[in-house]
């Protein structure tokens, strides 16, 4: 890569280029060197497409280099703001496929690496596909929780307690049988797409603050990158509160049991593993609730410097448009951020907030995206599907949502004290933790506003849980997900599984959801255990 180049900003692995049926033009936005923008030219000269899965060969041609359109900044526009991007140039690159980039039959999508010679430039960025399509098959999965710590706790279980093996639910594991699965689902033509919905890693880098420079070889968001690489379906990502955390907890102040291992057992294993030590507290412990660097740049910056560069924003897919929307950071440490007036509903929330954080929310500029975006997919004629990291309600443990609440009735007015109202009676009903914190109501009034077929999805909590929220009286209740619709009198709302991990109570195992949808309408919903790849 020569030194004129910073990066490829979009597309990106988890934010792909996705080309309409027989479409061959590329656009690319890059970020460089503003002093070096001969040496461009030369470099874009070199670029191809590579085929996932098939390693098929296309030259790109080059076609026009000029400023950056504001419609294409917007698909990075966070990543712009970062410090280490804001001051570079910003370019429109325009290349031209020659050659065949046609989905092979039976599959429905085809996914590409943009490469320069050998190199990987940005992989799985570029993707297309067939026309005709009668349903379109998406996939969610949700809490991955990747970390090479868990690789080491693999490795302390393997040495010194084997019979925990067969129990240890390894993040990476999981990502890898997901990958193999989905492949094999997108091979018969029945999936069209895989949604990661937050929490990719467990944390953003391996080690410490005292030992971390910043780097991206120090992340755990390259082994997140591998293990998607040879996944053959466009993938679009959210981040989730893990994404922004930084640093890693010690080994001894995890819950070990939501990876299977008893918590009786768990000091002694961490102990003969050298993984252990005597304090059950350390002032650097709170390191791990960091989301911003000594250099002040946000702890989502290798999410979106490599991952995808943005959270924010849409995708067409045919006839359903996928809308997403980041939930934000752990709420606790910015409680300076809340109003004065939801302060009360914070202090509520803190018996619950370890084992069940809260989320910083949705902000009105997120509300107001959200509602542009169903507004289009209805002028458009195309379904919705809108996807958060934290869920509206947690999903009850027992029992029915509508035990708890019959009925969703956000308030006309728009101020603050009427909002607050209506989010203390939902903590009422005991479903409003480990949810996003700020703006319930109006998510609930736009999403029952909407004029087109509509599912939610979420992760966060852990638990899959379906739900039924009824367009013209708020009616909520529970129901099973191949039970569940989107239409024009039924809303969906999906809380997937954990991939990566389970309900720290063991009552469900790790998996993911796969959803049809026919004319842009939810048409059935399987949840799927990833250990068995079993439909329930």
């Amino acid at each position: 890569m020569p030194p004129c180049l910073s990066w490829i900003l979009w597309p990106a692995p988890c934010a792909p280029a996705l080309l309409d049926p027989g479409a061959r033009d590329v656009d690319l936005l890059v970020v460089h060197d503003p002093r070096e923008s001969a040496a461009l030219r030369v470099w874009c000269a070199g670029l191809a497409l590579r085929g996932v899965g098939d390693g098929a060969h296309v030259p790109l041609a080059l076609g026009a280099i000029g400023a950056a359109p504001p419609e294409l900044e917007a698909r990075a526009d966070e990543a712009l703001r970062l410090p280490d991007v804001a001051s570079l140039a910003r370019t429109r690159v325009r290349l031209r496929a020659e050659g065949d980039l046609t989905p092979r039959a039976p599959a429905r999508a085809r996914v590409f690496d943009l490469v320069r010679g050998d190199a990987t430039l940005r992989s799985r960025a570029i993707a297309t596909r067939a026309d005709g399509a009668a349903a379109l098959h998406v996939a969610f999965a949700t809490d991955l929780h990747l970390a090479a710590i868990w690789d080491a706790v693999a490795d302390a279980i393997a040495r010194h307690a084997p019979d925990l093996a067969v129990r240890f639910l390894h993040p990476r594991t999981h990502l890898d049988r997901l990958v193999a699965t989905l492949n094999a689902r997108a091979a018969r033509g029945a999936l069209d797409a895989l949604v990661l919905g937050g929490d990719l890693v467990d944390h953003v880098y391996q080690h410490p603050r005292a030992r971390v420079s910043g780097h991206l070889a120090e992340s755990n968001v390259p082994a997140l990158i591998e293990a998607l690489a040879s996944l053959r379906v466009p993938s679009f990502a959210i981040p989730g509160n893990h994404d922004f955390r930084l640093h890693p907890w010690r080994p001894r102040t995890y819950g070990l049991d939501e990876l299977g291992i008893p918590r009786e057992r768990t000091p002694a294993l961490l102990r003969r593993a050298g993984l252990w030590d005597p304090f059950p507290f350390r002032p650097l412990d709170l390191d791990a609730l960091r989301t911003r660097e000594r250099s002040g740049r946000s702890g989502l910056a290798q999410h979106l410097l490599h991952v995808a560069p943005a959270t924010d924003g849409t995708a067409s897919l045919g006839s359903l448009d996928l809308v997403f929307a980041s939930t934000g950071r752990d709420l606790l440490p910015r409680w300076r951020s809340l109003e004065p007036g939801r302060l009360a509903l914070l202090a509520r929330a803190l018996p619950t907030t370890w084992s069940h954080p809260d989320l910083e929310g949705l902000h009105d500029t997120q509300i107001a995206a959200i509602e542009n975006a169903l507004a289009a997919a209805a002028t458009a004629g195309r379904g919705a599907a809108l996807f958060l990291h934290a869920p509206l309600l947690h999903p009850p443990e027992r029992g029915r949502v509508e035990d708890r609440i019959e009925r969703l009735a956000p308030p006309h007015g728009d101020d603050l004290e009427a909002r607050v109202a209506f989010e203390r009676r939902l903590r009422r009903s005991g479903l409003r933790r480990g949810v996003f914190f700020r703006n319930p109501a109006p998510l609930v009034r736009t999403i029952l506003a909407a004029r087109t077929p509509l599912a939610v999805f979420s992760g966060h909590v852990h638990r899959g849980h379906g739900m039924d929220l009824d367009r013209s009286g708020g009616a909520l209740r529970s129901l099973p997900f191949g039970a569940l619709r989107s239409d024009s009198g039924r809303i969906a709302l999906l809380a997937a599984p954990s991939l990566g991990q389970t309900d720290v109570r063991g009552e469900e195992a790790p998996g993911y959801l796969v959803a049809r949808f026919e004319a842009g309408a939810l048409a059935t919903t399987s949840r799927h255990d990833i250990a068995s790849d079993k439909a329930t």
